[in-house]
């Protein structure tokens, strides 16, 4: 209900001219550390591509209310009170779209789709809807195949030069890991990047999770997080078609790992908190 309404009053802002800067930077800066955009409290950021007004809230940034939005939709569906769930619902909804996260386009149909084929795996409803989708697929290939492509380079085009500096980040990163250090990693990473990432730190920012560990904790930072994130895909995949709370869990487990490819979800775990809590709960059942 909250963000609804604060939604509400960053489209006013947006609305009556009122500067995208930050209104204010929390003190709680001066004792948390960090980079001041974690303490930023905006009304909105205009899109570089379209001039759209994209909304963080409590967030960041846009992505990661994304990222928020969608954990908290799956959370919402538990809640016992219908009017709440509801309100909830479309808070939630709320704040998956007001971020124009493409991300966020994506991965939650995938992750609707890949939890219900988990749940359902023991059950003869998945091997005929199975059937039936490879029948129509055989038939539909070119089609098929024709609308996810078109589909693919509207979301690249949508911000081509957002795509365009991540590809950059993620190629200097993994040439950096790569040559420099990819045992150990280089442990932290520098403040501003080369002029060819538009002076945006490699290893960090946009390229995700997995080439920031390749990048600060190399090769055996990168087992060390893989082999836990299998090991819980599992568990969860397991429980899932007996427990509610599972199945929860592993929708959270996958909005994660999703978001992973493209956000730093490790350094936003003060935001995503009762996701993780969520997972901790189903692995204690």
């Amino acid at each position: 209900m909250q963000s609804l309404f604060f939604m509400g009053v960053c489209y006013l802002a947006y609305l009556a001219g009122l500067p995208k800067d930050g209104i204010y930077v929390s003190p709680f800066h001066r004792i948390g550390g960090g980079s001041q955009d974690f303490y930023k409290v905006l009304f909105y950021f205009l899109d570089g591509e379209s001039g759209q007004p994209r909304l963080s809230l409590f967030a960041p940034w846009s992505p990661t209310l994304a990222l928020i939005g969608m954990i908290y939709l799956f959370l919402v569906r538990q809640e016992p009170n219908r009017t709440w769930r509801m309100i909830g619902t479309i808070g939630a909804v709320a704040m998956i779209f007001g971020s124009l996260s493409r991300m966020a386009l994506v991965s939650l149909p995938l992750v609707l789709i890949v939890s219900w084929v988990l749940t359902h795996f023991d059950q003869p409803i998945l091997y005929f809807t199975a059937g039936l989708g490879s029948s129509l697929t055989g038939l539909f290939a070119a089609n098929i195949m024709g609308s996810l492509k078109s589909f693919i380079n509207r979301i690249n085009q949508a911000r081509a030069s957002s795509s365009e500096l991540r590809f950059k980040l993620a190629e200097f990163s993994l040439y950096k890991w790569r040559t420099d250090a990819p045992l150990w990693g280089h442990g932290f990473t520098e403040d501003i990047g080369p002029g060819y990432t538009l002076f945006y730190p490699i290893g960090t920012s946009g390229c995700g999770t997995w080439i920031n560990v390749l990048y600060t904790k190399g090769l055996v930072g990168f087992i060390a997080l893989i082999v836990p994130l299998a090991c819980t895909f599992m568990i969860l995949s397991y429980k899932a078609s007996k427990s509610e709370n599972a199945r929860v869990g592993l929708k959270t487990f996958l909005v994660l790992l999703l978001f992973s490819i493209t956000q730093e979800v490790d350094v936003l775990s003060y935001v995503n908190w009762p996701g993780l809590l969520m997972i901790g709960l189903a692995l204690k059942e």
